[in-house]
């Protein structure tokens, strides 16, 4: 038969610190909503933009400091919460934002009910054995760490399709290189094919001719090149646009001179900042004509 144990009393100073620790895990947790609620506007409104910020997410790392796996926790939670407010408000009524962010990516607002309520019953554990039991196929969370110098551990889920073409690569790899060739080799070949088909600085080094697109991706080694106040480089290598320093429509051309690599993001800013700057320069001047007349 179980034999309950009573709780010890506690003496002043540990019930004084324990009243201390209730506090502030409160204030903690007001804090984190708050912080949900603050992601959720800058995200709607985009004021990261105009502060040179990709991203909410890189807002909320590179200028308030938060860490990365706070900032995604709140910036998934938030986004979520458009679509389900329930996920919002069960935080605001006490359920952790790590456990909001586990939920997250399966709740809808036919299932919110159930999720959330297993989410404020079970403990954090629990909760991930319960997802993996219901989508198994959300099991596997992709991931890449170091594991030793020069030597790292990626870890990512295939379906039955992406299996089978894995093997099947598998096997022409054997079959070219005359060896048993593992999962590791057949992916390195994979990406090495890929990237010598398709890789633009590699299909401007084997040019038969210097059209402008590949003189430019040489030049700027397919990267962005816009430069903060500091004098850094963006250097981003996805998104990339080729952008016309003069443009088109007045007069510039396509020759690599008149041509710079942006990616999406600077790309867009860049031209937001012209056609603000030409609306503000046009509305002085009828400023000008009011004020003369």
């Amino acid at each position: 038969m179980p034999i309950k144990i009573p709780n010890l009393p506690l003496d002043p100073n540990e019930l004084a610190l324990h009243k201390s620790a209730l506090l502030a895990a409160g204030r903690f947790h007001t804090a984190q909503f708050e912080l949900l609620e603050l992601v959720d506007e800058v995200d709607k409104l985009r004021i990261f933009v105009k502060l040179g910020q990709k991203s909410a997410f890189a807002y909320f790392v590179n200028a308030i400091g938060l860490s990365e796996d706070m900032t995604c926790n709140l910036t998934t939670v938030a986004r979520v919460s458009r679509t389900v407010p329930e996920l919002k408000q069960s935080v605001r009524d006490g359920l952790s934002i790590a456990k909001a962010r586990k939920i997250a990516p399966i709740i809808t607002p036919e299932n919110q009910k159930h999720w959330i309520g297993l989410a404020r019953t079970l403990s954090f554990a629990q909760l991930e054995k319960e997802l993996v039991r219901e989508f198994p196929h959300r099991s596997v969370q992709e991931r890449a760490k170091p594991v030793a110098e020069n030597r790292h551990e990626v870890v990512f889920g295939l379906d039955d399709d992406g299996m089978a073409l894995l093997r099947s690569v598998q096997n022409l790899v054997s079959s070219q290189e005359n060896i048993a060739a593992t999962y590791e080799q057949t992916i390195l070949q994979a990406l090495k094919e890929y990237s010598e088909k398709h890789d633009p600085l590699r299909k401007a080094a084997r040019r038969r001719k210097d059209t402008a697109e590949h003189v430019v991706n040489e030049r700027d080694q397919h990267s962005c090149q816009a430069m903060d106040d500091a004098g850094n480089l963006c250097s981003q290598n996805r998104w990339l646009h080729i952008h016309h320093i003069v443009p088109r429509s007045e007069g510039g051309g396509d020759d690599p001179d008149n041509l710079i690599t942006l990616c999406s993001f600077h790309h867009h800013l860049l031209h937001r900042t012209r056609d603000e700057g030409f609306t503000r320069r046009t509305a002085d001047t009828s400023e000008e004509k009011e004020c003369s007349g």
